[in-house]
């Protein structure tokens, strides 16, 4: 019989990492990087498309915004980065989103 000894399995580690980085962004700055589905970066929870920012360092006329989901249930649903469509489980931009506003994923 094999144990993990409480240790992550690589998909679970990933998992984690994406989450981390996203509680790594203060405050001020998610206030530029989300704006919900008024247009507005204000945190109160709401259906529809918000928009978040990519995660680059330096902001340029290019980078990209992402459209995340938040279904009638209040959920954070989906997100259209290339990490959630491929994978198809939770992105940092999602758990940006969650930290910002406290629904759920």
């Amino acid at each position: 019989m094999m144990s993990n000894n409480g240790r992550m399995g690589p998909l679970q580690n990933e998992q984690s990492q994406r989450e981390y980085r996203a509680s790594l962004i203060s405050a001020n700055i998610i206030l530029a990087m989300i704006r919900n589905p008024h247009s507005e970066n204000v945190s109160s929870p709401m259906t529809g498309i918000w928009i978040v920012r990519s995660f680059v360092t330096r902001v340029t006329c290019s980078t990209p915004d992402y459209h995340v989901t938040v279904n009638e249930d209040m959920h954070i649903d989906s997100c259209t980065c290339s990490d959630y469509m491929h994978r198809h489980a939770p992105c940092k931009h999602m758990y940006l989103l969650r930290n910002f506003t406290s629904m759920q994923i």
